[in-house]
């Protein structure tokens, strides 16, 4: 037993010592560029796609992707929406988005994880308590259902 133990002591000696970090690259960047007021490393772009306040849908505080690259927003004092990336000649990377016909909103949360849609609400409207609620589409990609409170 005590020779396992030196043995992982020194095995934990020796990998604290070595270091993971590139030696060639040891400061930080600090080369930056701006774009659209959005300070970025250099190198780096950005886009803006979509607004959301644009088109009347609030204040998105969360956002995930389910498995078939569907985005859910969810609006800070409102509703959830489905979003997807459309790209055509006309208006390459753009986004579909549509609202989703359930009760629920004000999720400053959202996980989609095995088909389903799990949203963390914070509310102090009664027509939604806050919780943990479970969105699922019980139609087959059509709809989905009303959530249920986990």
């Amino acid at each position: 037993m005590r020779k396992a133990f030196l043995l992982l002591l020194g095995i934990i000696a020796i990998l604290s010592s070595t270091s993971c970090e590139d030696p060639d690259n040891e400061t930080p960047i600090i080369e930056r560029i701006t774009i659209d007021n959005i300070t970025l490393p250099k190198g780096f772009t950005v886009t803006k796609l979509y607004q959301p306040m644009a088109n009347a849908q609030g204040s998105w505080v969360s956002i995930t992707k389910d498995d078939q690259g569907h985005f859910y927003t969810s609006d800070q004092y409102g509703s959830i929406y489905k979003s997807t990336l459309v790209s055509n000649s006309e208006s390459p990377d753009s986004l579909h988005v549509e609202k989703l016909n359930i009760n629920i909103g004000r999720a400053q949360g959202l996980l989609w994880h095995k088909k389903v849609l799990y949203a963390l609400v914070n509310s102090n409207d009664k027509s939604i308590e806050s919780g943990l609620y479970k969105v699922y589409d019980s139609t087959g990609g059509r709809e989905m259902n009303d959530p249920a409170a986990s």
